[in-house]
């Protein structure tokens, strides 16, 4: 079916809105619903409109991943770090580790993959959904549920840091993975450096910038978000782990704008119920049913093993802590979807070149499709009878 490229815009949004409406109204997220959306487009409008729009699926995901990063930021509250402390270090970093681990041996002995490969499709794969953890913690903290021992707190640091580290070791591996020459000793830390100063320069400058001058509140987003742009594509250039830098731009804006930074997170929460459109029917327009089919049980059964490793890591780890039982495994529930850095960097590999791409972009559709609706049903059942309200 020949459609010009505004039409397939048209479809691409509100096509998208409305599966993604459909999909909460069954009590999904409504990010399968446009997931979804996007295989029906595809084969109604053909291979070839779908291969038309590369250039805007490519901005699609750039647009989305600077939000991600961004609210990311704007979200690691250091008060908040210290109110929950080792616990969400142990949540984000320490199960996130655990699970790497585990999905790195895993994906080198099925896939006979490169270690520097398997290490990236690993952190790619490990990253929790802050698309779908985020909104459902606000929820349960709105109700007062998991109050005494600040439960949801927690897990929205946690989710943050793992994030974090996640990408970060994603970009890492994806340079050695591309060839970025140099020891590795050496490589590691200058790819550190090269993502993360830029970053915090650009985050000071724009925080002294928005407390001189009130800028209305449309204004500052254009700037940071576009500040966000720039430093993707430098770090494209640089290769090196931009997303690193675009963090501590938002970490850096939160430090110096004080009450700003409530109003440019709103602003960016909008923005984000459109960007996730794009991005999520995009992704399901790419989909290759021989690639998904190519990864199969194989890669159905890989994913199944990091969520159980994470549910486990998350158990063992919170062992010591205060948390009773009941919210352990609360939290071990919590950290089952993969949905959103699993849609900004699943193409990433493929758009690099790398031959390895096709079925690394498979795994991140299949681990959409079987962790983001039964982690979102999980939280969502689970979570009033696991926590105590207040």
């Amino acid at each position: 079916m020949a459609v010009s490229p505004g039409l397939l815009l048209v479809l691409i949004f509100l096509g998208g809105w409305l599966a993604g409406r459909l999909a909460q109204w069954c009590r999904c997220p409504g990010l399968l619903g446009m997931f979804a959306w996007g295989v029906v487009l595809h084969a109604v409008v053909g291979e070839g409109a779908v291969s038309g729009m590369a250039v805007f699926a490519q901005e699609a995901k750039n647009l989305a991943l600077a939000v991600i990063l961004l609210r990311l930021g704007l979200g690691i509250r250091l008060p908040l770090l210290r109110q929950t402390g080792g616990i969400s270090l142990l949540l984000g970093c320490g199960s996130c580790a655990l699970e790497v681990a585990v999905l790195s041996v895993m994906v080198q002995a099925l896939f006979d993959a490169s270690w520097p490969v398997a290490a990236m499709t690993a952190c790619m794969l490990a990253a929790i959904s802050p698309a779908v953890v985020v909104p459902a913690m606000l929820d349960l903290q709105s109700r007062g549920y998991g109050q005494q021992r600040a439960v949801p707190t927690a897990v929205l640091s946690a989710t943050s840091l793992d994030n974090v580290v996640a990408i970060f070791a994603f970009s890492v591996c994806l340079g050695l993975a591309v060839g970025h020459q140099g020891a590795l000793l050496v490589s590691i830390p200058l790819s550190f450096v090269q993502g993360l100063v830029p970053g915090l320069l650009a985050g000071w400058g724009l925080g002294l910038l928005l407390r001189r001058w009130a800028l209305p509140s449309a204004e500052q987003l254009l700037l940071v978000l576009g500040m966000a742009l720039l430093l993707l594509e430098l770090g494209s250039w640089l290769q090196s782990p931009a997303v690193l830098g675009v963090t501590a731009l938002g970490l850096l804006l939160q430090w110096h704008s004080g009450s700003a930074v409530e109003t440019l997170a709103t602003q960016l929460d909008k923005l984000w119920s459109v960007a996730q459109i794009a991005l999520f029917v995009v992704i399901g327009m790419q989909l290759d049913p021989s690639s998904v089919m190519a990864v199969g049980l194989t890669g159905a059964g890989v994913i199944a093993a990091g969520v159980l490793c994470r549910m486990l890591a998350v158990l063992l780890l919170t062992r010591p802590t205060a948390l009773n039982s009941q919210e352990r495994l609360f939290c071990a529930l919590s950290f089952v979807p993969r949905a959103t850095a699993q849609a900004a960097l699943g193409g990433v590999a493929l758009s690099r070149g790398l031959p390895e791409g096709e079925w690394i972009l498979a795994l991140s559709l299949v681990a959409i499709a079987l962790t983001a609706p039964l982690g979102s049903l999980a939280i969502r059942l689970w979570g009033q009878r696991l926590l105590k309200p207040e």
